[in-house]
């Protein structure tokens, strides 16, 4: 059964602590007068995170942060592309261009962080939060292909308490 409410400025941040603590797999959709998002758990841990105001992209993130040549971005976009999506884009960029993961992770931390403080800054909106049994398979989803999924998550308590400061 989900758990679905109306929130206050705040109260988003002690529901993320909640699920950090408690484990849980699912998926917490946001809606506010500000916007709509999205934020994905596995075992309390945050592995995905998109927003419709937050247009910039993971690999858009990896280009700013001097990791990755836009060419390069375009080229492994290119490759995903000749193979029929078969690889996901984070693997094309690590085994092809030369990233290592630890920067891929890194970037993704940048971009799911920006998506996160967003929402927590939201004054009020209704949430739904659909739990799931079993961790959430990455397959799953339909992965924009400048996207990525985190294989590990970020601890959601922790970036509670770092937007707070």
């Amino acid at each position: 059964m989900p758990l679905e409410g109306k929130l206050s400025y705040g109260e988003l941040a002690d529901l993320l602590q909640v699920i950090d603590i408690s484990r849980k797999n699912g998926i917490l959709n946001v809606r506010s007068r500000k916007g709509v998002g999205r934020l994905f758990f596995e075992m309390g841990k945050l592995v995905r995170a998109e927003s419709n105001l937050f247009s910039v992209r993971v690999g858009d993130v990896l280009v700013e942060q001097g990791i990755l040549s836009r060419d390069s971005l375009q080229a492994a976009l290119g490759v995903q592309r000749s193979e029929g999506s078969r690889r996901k884009l984070g693997a094309i960029i690590c085994e092809d261009m030369g990233v290592t993961p630890e920067e891929v992770e890194a970037a993704l931390t940048v971009h799911f962080k920006a998506v996160i403080f967003d929402i927590l800054s939201w004054p009020e909106g209704r949430i739904r939060f659909d739990v799931s049994d079993s961790p959430l398979s990455q397959e799953r989803f339909s992965i924009n292909a400048a996207e990525f999924i985190l294989a590990v998550g970020i601890e959601a308590g922790y970036l509670v308490i770092e937007s707070s400061s």
